[in-house]
């Protein structure tokens, strides 16, 4: 597996050149999104509880919602997966009475997998923590109001 690239941030706190190659590397502020209308209702618990951790922890943005209605998403999928195969069991009778594997635990491995793919982008494992920067702060309303009146004058 490739290896992700480091951080304009991380590479400045390095003290390395490279930082300064990265010219163009964005920078969105911090901010708390909505769940979109298409989640489930446990989609929306769990990416209001995302949400707010990533957000208490510095690192959810509003360009982040996409991922984190996937991530939402994919655990609620991940906990009715699994409750079905805990009725069902890991394995059903198939064609002529044959035990085959249950669909829906494909389902639960599928969204496992996923779920730790996505985990790891917003540094929610504890291999993954280092690897992610704290968003800025927003801009106070004072910069904006000076941002606004700077650019009314020219």
């Amino acid at each position: 597996m490739p290896r992700r690239p480091t951080s304009k941030k991380l590479l400045s706190l390095r003290g390395s050149w490279r930082a300064g190659a990265k010219r163009h590397s964005p920078d969105p502020p911090l901010e708390l999104p909505e769940p979109p209308r298409w989640l489930s209702g446990d989609g929306k618990r769990q990416f209001r509880t995302l949400a707010r951790k990533l957000y208490e922890a510095g690192v959810l943005t509003a360009l982040d919602g996409p991922a984190l209605a996937l991530l939402a998403d994919a655990v609620a999928m991940y906990k009715l997966a699994s409750q079905q195969v805990a009725v069902e069991g890991i394995t059903v009778p198939g064609k002529g009475g044959r035990p085959v594997t249950n669909p829906a635990q494909r389902a639960v491995v599928a969204h496992r997998q996923f779920i730790l793919t996505c985990l790891k982008e917003f540094a929610l494992t504890p291999g993954s923590r280092g690897k992610v920067e704290k968003a800025p702060e927003p801009p106070s309303a004072e910069e904006l109001e000076k941002a606004a009146f700077l650019e009314g004058r020219e």
